[in-house]
């Protein structure tokens, strides 16, 4: 059977070939280059970019802007829906937007804090040694950036982790030992503890009448961008679009360019004028135009 989608990277974003595919109810995989996203049903199960997975594939793939893409109905795929779409993109660039901050800080550890407060920092312990910037760390100990960067956030919170220095004290500190600085590449996931994984959540692509969600604990316009997408997402995997949408146009009120957070806004205006074609949509900002 031909490839019932493919195309230019350059002329349409990973978003909306992903959205294309999950609006269609499609099953099969979408190849990315040598990267592939399997679907069932419109639904995927399975995304993969080189030795990553779900979200850090996710995190990865939004941000490709060349490269073709194709769709292959004949692959065999099976296994559990992962998320939807839009909830992986929106976990994607909440840990995009965390580990931007993040990144360039030289952390370290309490002498008396050998090991760290979870499993998953296990791996990076060691690595988190003052002379390193963060980014230079997970890629010695080949961590993955969307398993670790909670983990990260909640141990600076709890005093297990403090900045040791600034990115230039840390380079001059490498150059007298003669150590090169490290680039982010393609690394291997380190992650021994499965357990600690969270499981799967099973997306029902049935459209179904909203709950009207609480009003905000304080004024969209007070939110940064991170906390807007930490809680639209959340909103979003419980399909609550109306609640999800102002946090979205907030979001885009601070990032104005941010097109990945405009197509995400596109596609849950789409599921409101189905579900309230009497409403008057806010400006479609994936589409440049008000109503």
């Amino acid at each position: 059977m031909a490839d019932v989608l493919s195309g230019d990277l350059r002329a349409i974003q990973v978003v909306s070939v992903l959205q294309l595919v999950e609006s269609e109810g499609l099953t099969g995989r979408l190849h990315l280059g040598v990267d592939a996203v399997d679907f069932l049903g419109g639904q995927p199960v399975s995304v993969t970019t080189g030795s990553y997975d779900g979200v850090e594939a996710i995190r990865r793939l939004v941000e490709r802007r060349v490269g073709a893409f194709r769709f292959d109905q004949d692959a065999a795929v099976d296994g559990e829906p992962i998320g939807s779409v839009m909830s992986l993109v929106m976990q994607a660039l909440r840990v995009q937007d965390d580990w931007l901050q993040l990144r360039a800080r030289c952390l370290t550890h309490p002498h008396d804090k050998p090991r760290p407060p979870r499993s998953t920092l296990l791996p990076l312990w060691s690595a988190l040694d003052g002379r390193r910037t963060l980014a230079e760390a997970v890629v010695t100990a080949g961590a993955s950036v969307a398993l670790v960067v909670d983990d990260i956030k909640d141990a600076l919170d709890r005093g297990w982790l403090f900045d040791a220095s600034s990115p230039d004290e840390a380079r001059a500190a490498r150059a007298e030992l003669g150590e090169d600085a490290l680039e982010e590449p393609d690394a291997p996931v380190v992650d021994a503890y499965e357990d600690e994984a969270p499981e799967p959540s099973s997306i029902d692509r049935e459209i179904v009448a909203e709950v009207p969600a609480p009003p905000p604990t304080q004024p969209y316009h007070a939110l940064s961008y991170a906390e807007c997408m930490e809680r639209a997402q959340d909103l979003l995997e419980a399909e609550q679009w109306l609640a999800a949408e102002p946090l979205l146009l907030r979001a885009l009120e601070v990032r104005p360019n941010d097109r990945v957070v405009g197509l995400v806004l596109h596609r849950v205006q789409a599921v409101l004028a189905r579900l309230h074609p009497e409403r008057t949509p806010h400006f479609d900002h994936a589409a440049g135009r008000s109503p």
